[in-house]
């Protein structure tokens, strides 16, 4: 009996080692002997970030189970970022009074703060969207594909780019030649967090929230595989 339990004990831990059984993330999240567990390589704010889940966590449970060995580290709190929107909000008024003026804003992320920055404007604005991807299984690195234009004619007019996150720049400078063609008064771009740490080219930015070196964050729109976009605080991502 003894000689029995000792086998059918070992063939259980080569099951659950093989994955035939539910994985063991606290070994594979310590890098002792796998890879499969990998931190994200950029952000994405659904844009930025390619996913890199392994085949194993692609089902909703596995990855509730991976997820659950994440940590948050507040960044800003719902206060800070209030005040800071009310500030660049100021500041846009000020500078396109009697102005006509146009925002763009990049989904997903963009979202939330693009939504409270409108609300505490004191100038009348116009409202569009643009989607672009710069990531998928069927693009090359570096690649940039717009999904959804501009439904708006921004023929003399003054644009504002809207964007959550600048990380590389590439996305950024994209749209902004795309812009360019269409032939407005004006482009200029506010973003609610400048993140340098993966810059690839230079751009200019006009309107900054706050200002970042490095991390993987989250909450106020921004997102970790579509997770934590409902945060209303900002926070960055410990694995």
């Amino acid at each position: 009996m003894n000689l029995f339990c000792s086998i059918g004990y070992r063939v259980l831990i080569i099951l659950i080692h093989t994955q035939y059984l539910v994985p063991n993330p606290a070994f594979n999240l310590r890098g002792r002997s796998s890879a499969r567990f990998r931190t994200p390589a950029c952000h994405a704010g659904g844009r930025g970030f390619k996913s890199r889940r392994p085949r194993h966590l692609k089902d909703r449970q596995n990855s509730n189970f991976f997820m659950s060995y994440v940590k948050k580290e507040l960044v800003f709190t719902k206060e800070q970022i209030a005040e800071r929107i009310q500030s660049l909000a100021s500041q846009i008024s000020h500078d396109y009074a009697d102005k006509e003026l146009i925002l763009v804003g990049i989904l997903k992320g963009v979202f939330t703060f693009m939504a409270d920055l409108v609300r505490s404007l004191s100038i009348p604005v116009k409202i569009d969207f643009v989607r672009i991807a710069s990531y998928g299984s069927k693009m090359q690195p570096g690649e940039i594909r717009l999904v959804n234009d501009i439904g708006l004619s921004v023929k003399g007019s003054n644009v504002l780019i809207i964007e959550d996150i600048i990380d590389t720049g590439l996305t950024l400078d994209y749209l902004k030649k795309r812009l360019k063609k269409k032939r407005p008064a004006s482009i200029k771009v506010c973003a609610l967090i400048d993140k340098s740490e993966r810059r690839k080219i230079p751009v200019d930015i006009d309107y900054v929230g706050f200002k970042l070196d490095r991390g993987f964050i989250v909450g106020y729109g921004l997102d970790f595989d579509e997770r934590f976009r409902e945060l209303p605080e900002i926070y960055r991502l410990i694995f």
